[in-house]
């Protein structure tokens, strides 16, 4: 049961480091922050691989990195909300269950809470109104989403990646 534990351990590390650097490959960046990038494939693959709880805290990992190397802090509730529940929830991706095309449903819903969380924080932390925040927000998480959704078919294919 520890080695079990231990492998667990090692590739939630190893994914929510991988979220990271895939982070800096940015295909778009806003000026405000936020980019098209693949940073999310890892923490989506760690939900499919060993279950929503793995993924949630691979994604408060990746999330919490953000934030210490590189974040742009305001408040207190801009941290909760812009990095560690923004990425936390991406971990929820395989809670529709595992098999295309209803593995997409999960991507999709676990990406719009995170654009939730980054519209909320918009309003609340950066004093924009509503329909600002989700204009500013939607097109690189839209985009991000897409991005993730095609990338990760082919990977479904591989016995390797997906299964534990």
């Amino acid at each position: 049961m520890k080695k079990n534990n231990l492998v667990v351990l090692l590739e939630i590390s190893i994914m929510a480091a991988l979220a990271f650097g895939l982070g800096y490959v940015k295909i778009y960046s806003m000026p405000n922050g936020g980019s098209v990038s693949l940073e999310m494939l890892p923490v989506v693959i760690m939900s499919f691989r060993r279950g929503v709880k793995e993924g949630v805290i691979t994604g408060f990992i990746l999330g919490f990195l953000q934030m210490n190397l590189g974040g742009y802090i305001v408040s207190f509730p801009q941290v909760l909300f812009d990095y560690l529940l923004a990425f936390s929830v991406i971990g929820l991706s395989s809670m529709f269950g595992k098999k295309l095309p209803i593995a997409f449903g999960g991507i999709a819903v676990a990406c719009f809470l995170r654009f939730a969380a980054h519209t909320y924080v918009g309003v609340f932390a950066w004093e924009t109104n509503w329909s600002g925040s989700v204009a500013y927000n939607a097109p690189y998480m839209i985009a991000s989403t897409i991005l993730v959704m095609l990338v990760f078919i082919p990977i479904t294919k591989n016995k390797l990646i997906m299964e534990a």
